[in-house]
């Protein structure tokens, strides 16, 4: 379904980060934004903010250009596709309550109209509680800031805009790690007991090496889903996750399915999986592994940021392809896990990771025709510089010929000069004073006639 405006994120979602101190419409987002206040303040106060207004004016028109915040976005660039922020906008569920479908509607009527102080409130909350987290992962961007950013979420703050959670569709916790925050795990406590959030789903993006120790909280909940960082399994997953054990995390994914299946919820677990050198071996395992256990794989490329810069040169393969050459094959790899995608119920996953190895494809095409081009450059340099020895070598060459022929020129001079008769006379007289002792001979030459 085509969107008639742009991007749909500032008509959706509320994306709050303490540790950032932000508040915008999604993670994405690169200008102003809002501060993220410890004391309470209305959700007006940010839904309706000059910046969120900000966003909803670059996105108001289809034919927006790609300036601001929004600029290198993939779902700006993409606006006006069913492939949007939110795929599904204009098309309400079926199972809201009143309040959700309302609210819906009037999300729908704020879009379409293309307004930016908006009635409709957010129909997803999407909340970063904390960088604190039981792992060091080697490519994540929050571990160099844990010990200078250990804001939270205060949950009381939240729980005041109960009304307007009420009519949300999905409330997203991330950290860090939620299950180690406590303002974190407050919150979904609360969320999971209240009656009147029953219909809202859940969403608890986590690393599932704790998931074990919730479960009979998590069970109280009809509407929910996991989203577990996996990025591969087995050892690689282990080297990736620092301080996580892969059979316990699989072990946690397997039990969670099972008892949804036994409380008979539509409980559903995504793993995402961001590309790495390290993963690229093992993407048919993976794709094999979330085919077997009906989990969603989901592929994203490297996130840049600052602490991670070693991590980035050394596993960043999109950006720096020539790490290829360390992965035998590896285009075998891509190939036959997109093909196992394709052929099953993630299908439309195939393409996610399809489209990051042409991307790979394309960079390696350019580095390989800039690496030529560069060898092509110092070849003409090499080139050049050999032509200017042989220019500055001509000129000694000459120089040495001139010498040569000055000194057959002065010997020729000597030799006639030996053999006039004054010459003569002038050896004679020399060797007359020598044996008349006239002439003291050199003491090496006296030593050597003794």
């Amino acid at each position: 379904m085509k969107l008639k405006n742009g991007c749909n994120a500032a008509w959706y979602e509320l994306n709050i980060s303490a540790p950032d101190d932000c508040v915008s419409a999604c993670c994405y987002y690169l200008g102003e934004k809002d501060s993220w206040s410890d004391e309470y303040r209305s959700l007006d106060d940010y839904w309706n903010s000059p910046n969120m207004q900000k966003i909803r004016e670059m996105n108001s028109t289809p034919d927006a250009e790609l300036t601001g915040g929004c600029a290198g976005c993939y779902f700006f660039g993409h606006r006006g596709e069913a492939g949007s922020y939110f795929p599904n906008f204009l098309q309400p569920y079926t199972d809201l309550s009143p309040a959700q479908e309302a609210n819906w509607l009037a999300a729908i009527d704020d879009y379409n109209n293309g307004s930016k102080r908006i009635k409709s409130t957010p129909l997803r909350f999407y909340i970063n509680f904390g960088f604190g987290c039981n792992l060091a992962c080697t490519m994540c961007h929050q571990v160099p800031r844990r010990k200078t950013h250990k804001r939270q979420v205060n949950t009381d703050i939240l729980l005041k805009w109960k009304p307007y959670l009420k009519s949300a569709l999905n409330i997203t916790v991330i950290g860090g790690e939620p299950f180690v925050l406590p303002e974190a795990v407050k919150f979904i406590q609360a969320v999971i007991n209240d009656p009147e959030l029953e219909n809202v789903e859940l969403t608890i993006n986590t690393n599932g090496t704790l998931l074990h120790k919730h479960l009979d909280v998590l069970a109280k909940k009809r509407k929910l889903q996991l989203a577990v960082s996996l990025d591969t399994i087995g050892e690689e997953f282990e080297k990736i996750r620092v301080g996580a054990n892969w059979n316990q995390v699989e072990r946690n994914i397997q039990d969670f399915l099972a008892l949804g299946k036994q409380l008979g919820f539509p409980w559903v677990v995504g793993v995402p999986c961001l590309l790495l050198k390290t993963n690229i071996p093992r993407l048919p395992d993976f794709v094999d592994w979330t085919i077997a256990n009906d989990v969603q794989p989901g592929f994203y490329n490297f996130i840049d940021a600052t602490g991670i810069e070693k991590t980035f040169a050394q596993e960043n393969v999109v950006a720096n392809p020539y790490l290829l050459q360390q992965v035998p094959d590896w285009e075998r790899y891509f190939i036959i896990a997109v093909d196992k995608l394709r052929n099953s119920k993630w299908a439309i996953v195939a393409d996610q990771l399809d489209n990051l190895y042409i991307q790979i494809r394309q960079n390696l095409s350019e580095f390989e025709a800039k690496k030529a081009e560069k060898l092509q450059t110092e070849l003409k340099q090499a080139n050049a510089e050999l032509e200017q020895s042989r220019s500055q070598l001509q000129p000694t060459q000459a120089q040495l010929e001139h010498l040569r022929a000055e000194k057959e020129q002065l010997q020729g001079v000597i030799t006639a000069m030996e053999s006039t008769k004054f010459w003569k006379l002038r050896t004679a007289w020399f060797g007359l004073k020598r044996s008349m002792g006239l002439v003291k001979e050199p003491q090496e030459k006296v030593m050597t006639n003794l």
